[in-house]
């Protein structure tokens, strides 16, 4: 293995052409040849909790480019997530009839202001400097660097994950960068917290419809465009991730896999995509759907995967600290150095994370979004 390996110090995973990684096989997924899942998805499920889990080497994913559906989970799983102009990012799978895998159970429901929530049930997408101010990436860099960034990396004797996450800061983009893409913060990161906190998609849409703005109404024409079983699996899925372990999330999603894909919905939905015309799900609403069946028939019954070690887990990410600043974090940081101003938050996480670009769009938005009874003065 890597851990094993002396020679093997860090490990890249970067696509070629225009995608980091455009998600799985869907013809092949799509049919109901068990052989192909006995030989392709317990292999994957077992690379990825190897990877995500077990395996020390540091990796560095490069998402330089369109990042769909399994490639979100990979990507996720890796210590340094590397956003660059050309990086799309999305989560397609309810609109084709099938459920957000690779370890998104237990990603998704972490993602602060119900980002993951938002992006798994509309499909919508994230780009570019989004990517960095969501919580999918680490960095931002213009993807020209990214030779040069591999080969100072490859000339080091020694390699830890903060000498790593300093060699990247060297060719990221600078404090003062002006982000070509963003969009999720303030009114719209607001909105969408209000709508998507909710652990029923019923109540989820009930929010939508009471909101009435442009973008409500285009999260609600991408929900009702999408699978009602998958939207429902994947809000269930969600709901247990919240209390599971990443070890856990991937052996339930595995089981998901041993089931959902031979049902109506996500074979209809790769047949559609690939003869582009609209799916016909059944049932086709969500008042058809009985949660019980749901529940019984993808959730229930799940035992310990064979290649799963339950003793290799983790339920918060040891990642965290090379992402932008939460909520969470300045509310600790604040009240554990008696910090009285904006300008002394700001000032405390810029020198934290080494004058990274975005620490300073992302805390001032989190200081606007709850300035309610707060004490922090502008200045």
């Amino acid at each position: 293995s890597c851990d094993e390996d002396k020679d093997t110090r860090f490990i890249i995973l970067r696509g070629s052409g225009r995608a980091f990684c455009a998600g799985g096989d869907i013809k092949g997924s799509g049919s109901t040849n068990e052989l192909y899942f006995d030989k392709n998805i317990r292999a994957f499920h077992e690379t990825l909790f190897y990877m995500g889990c077990v395996m020390k080497t540091p990796v560095i994913s490069f998402l330089n480019g369109i990042t769909v559906g399994g490639g979100i989970g990979i990507s996720q799983l890796t210590a340094f997530k590397i956003a660059t102009e050309n990086t799309t990012f999305c989560l397609p799978e309810a609109s084709i009839g099938h459920f957000c895998d690779a370890g998104s159970s237990f990603i998704i429901p972490r993602m602060e202001g119900y980002l993951g929530v938002y992006l798994a049930l509309t499909g919508h997408s994230f780009k570019a400097e989004d990517t960095l101010f969501a919580g999918f990436a680490t960095h931002f860099m213009d993807s020209e660097n990214i030779t040069a960034l591999e080969k100072k990396l490859s000339e080091q004797d020694s390699i830890t994950l903060d000498i790593i996450d300093s060699i990247i800061q060297e060719f990221s983009v600078s404090m003062d960068h002006v982000a070509s893409n963003y969009r999720f913060y303030g009114d719209t990161l607001q909105a969408i917290e209000r709508c998507f906190k909710y652990n029923s998609v019923q109540d989820i849409i009930k929010a939508l419809e009471r909101e009435g703005t442009k973008f409500a109404e285009g999260c609600l024409k991408s929900i009702n465009f999408c699978s009602p079983t998958s939207l429902q699996v994947i809000m269930n899925a969600i709901n247990q991730g919240k209390s599971r372990s990443m070890a856990q999330c991937i052996n339930y999603e595995y089981h998901l896999w041993c089931n959902l894909p031979f049902a109506h919905d996500y074979k209809e939905g790769v047949y559609a995509l690939l003869e582009k015309r609209r799916p016909q799900w059944i049932p086709s609403t969500l008042d058809e759907i009985d949660s019980n069946y749901i529940q019984s028939n993808f959730f229930t019954r799940v035992r310990s995967a064979p290649f799963m070690d339950l003793s290799y887990d983790f339920t918060t990410s040891p990642y965290k600290r090379f992402h932008l600043p939460t909520f969470e974090e300045v509310v600790d940081i604040q009240k554990k150095y008696g910090l009285k101003t904006r300008k002394e938050i700001i000032d405390w996480f810029l020198n934290d994370r080494k004058g990274k670009f975005g620490v300073k769009q992302k805390v001032t938005d989190i200081l606007d979004r709850n300035k309610i009874g707060s004490t922090w003065a502008k200045i």
